[in-house]
């Protein structure tokens, strides 16, 4: 199990650099990671009927929001515009795509939420107090990097158990 974190905290520090420093991701990055994250759920005992479900549940909740995405842009711009690739990176969706196969369903909407709302103000602040910087968001990176965050919280201090849905429900009373 430590040989497996390690190999997550590689590659999601890999993929952070890599989208930070040019904009892209190499490809195989992404199904090690999702693989890697998939070994762990079933190391954790999860039936594999249940890493099924909420995968799927995962997916799911990616292709509505895709859909929200498309419908606003076609509205706002009153034509068909290109969402992948020209509004939105395939090296952000593939994480995404990653990250639903990791993370149980609970957990993967509250780090979806979380990370775009937490990338979005801290690029907007970056980009106020460094006027001439890149207009693109490495968001693929950046959500790697918080999920190396939240992991590491996870992994080294206990705080949470990020790969289990249980503990959002202890915030909840």
């Amino acid at each position: 199990m430590l040989v497996l974190k390690f190999l997550i905290v590689i590659l999601l520090i890999i993929m952070f650099i890599q989208d930070v420093q040019s904009r892209s991701i190499s490809w195989p990055l992404f199904p090690m990671l999702g693989l890697c994250g998939l070994v762990i759920q079933l190391r954790l005992a999860y039936p594999a009927g249940e890493i099924i479900r909420f995968t799927l549940l995962n997916l799911a909740f990616l292709i509505l929001q895709y859909l929200c995405v498309r419908l606003y842009f076609r509205l706002a711009r009153g034509r068909q515009t290109k969402v992948i690739d020209a509004l939105i990176g395939c090296g952000d969706l593939l994480f995404l795509l990653c990250v639903a196969f990791i993370l149980p369903t609970a957990t993967f909407i509250i780090f979806y939420a979380a990370s775009l709302f937490f990338i979005l103000i801290g690029w907007a602040l970056y980009r106020w107090l460094r006027s001439n910087g890149n207009k693109h968001v490495p968001l693929a990176g950046l959500q790697a990097l918080l999920l190396l965050i939240f992991a590491s919280g996870d992994w080294l201090f206990g705080w949470y158990r990020l790969f289990d849905d249980p503990f959002i429900f202890l915030f909840s009373n």
